[in-house]
């Protein structure tokens, strides 16, 4: 496809991508109390790059195959008629992105080549009554080797680029999920989630100018800095309440907390080792309000009101610009 790289220069270019993959599956049920999964993968890809409208001599680039795959698996132990206990586990060989293997949308190819890594693991706990129910889980996921180009603009103003490598980025946390029936009538439910996932590093990065040649190495500091776009404390209750036969009623609250800008870790901020770190923003909670009503042979009507008493709050922001 023909695409702009990220100085503005006009290039026009075809990137090839060849996927072949096997997936295999396996699971264990013993007996009411033990089952279990393991789900395998491999995955193969091949990738090109063709230029037009260039002075190269060659216009294609050689290919270059990169291997991956993947190793899921999971149990769950029912320790009686009520409670459970599971985990899940995995690792996941990603190959890069096409934009890694040609950084610079030269027939070169990245000699630094690498697959991302990432790795998770999940433990829970489970219990299911008549009236009440709940699941708790807490969690840890490492995504590592990732590459990321960025476009820059110099103190003189003039354009280039900016190749990182070995970005790492951990998620950890635990999460609530539950519900309570009061009465046939009445039901509440709950749910609670507590993440603290941040950069575990700083990074370098290779800066390039605008025709693409190497002009030194910058480094970002962003070891310990908070992923941003996604709230990492959520927090919701509701009830539903049956009025009469066909009319029922719900009402929840949600409150968000840990929300940081979505930045570009190439902002300015963090290329000064004081920094402070990603922008926070402010907490904020929201009531919702929804009436479902049922009508004729088997349909529904369905009306909501979100955000019933008009709370002014800040979803989200793109600049990490801190307030001095």
């Amino acid at each position: 496809l023909g695409m702009d790289d990220p100085n503005g220069t006009q290039r026009y270019y075809i990137g090839y991508n060849d996927w072949t993959g096997i997936n295999g599956l396996i699971e264990y049920v013993g007996n009411d109390k033990f089952s279990a999964v393991l789900q395998l993968g491999s995955t193969t890809q091949k990738y090109q790059i063709e230029h037009f409208y260039t002075t190269q001599p060659d216009t294609k680039s050689r290919k270059i195959t990169v291997n991956g795959g993947y190793i899921k698996g999971g149990a769950n132990y029912n320790i009686d008629d009520k409670q459970n206990v599971f985990f899940n586990a995995g690792m996941i060989s990603r190959q890069p992105q096409f934009g890694a293997v040609f950084p610079n949308y030269a027939n070169e190819i990245n000699p630094d080549l690498q697959n991302e890594e990432i790795t998770s693991f999940e433990l829970g706990y489970g219990f299911a009554a008549n009236d009440f129910s709940f699941n708790i889980n807490a969690y840890t996921t490492t995504w590592g080797n990732r590459f990321v180009q960025r476009n820059l603009s110099n103190q003189q103003g003039v354009d280039g680029s900016a190749q990182f490598k070995n970005i790492d980025v951990v998620h950890n946390g635990i999460e609530f999920e539950g519900k309570y029936r009061l009465s046939n009538a009445t039901k509440f439910k709950g749910m609670l989630s507590i993440g603290d996932w941040r950069y575990t590093k700083d990074f370098e990065a290779e800066l390039f100018d605008d025709q693409q040649q190497s002009i030194g190495t910058g480094t970002l500091y962003l070891k310990d800095a908070k992923v941003g776009d996604a709230a990492q404390f959520t927090a919701n209750i509701g009830v539903d309440q049956r009025i009469t036969k066909n009319i029922s009623m719900d009402l929840d609250y949600r409150f968000v907390d840990g929300l940081y800008a979505d930045y570009s870790i190439t902002d300015s901020e963090f290329t000064n080792p004081d920094n402070a770190g990603a922008l926070k923003l402010p907490s904020y909670g929201l009531f919702d309000l929804g009436v479902t009503g049922k009508i004729g042979n088997g349909w529904t009507i369905r009306a909501n009101i979100n955000n019933l008493l008009d709370e002014t709050y800040i979803a989200e922001s793109n600049s990490n610009i801190h307030a001095s």
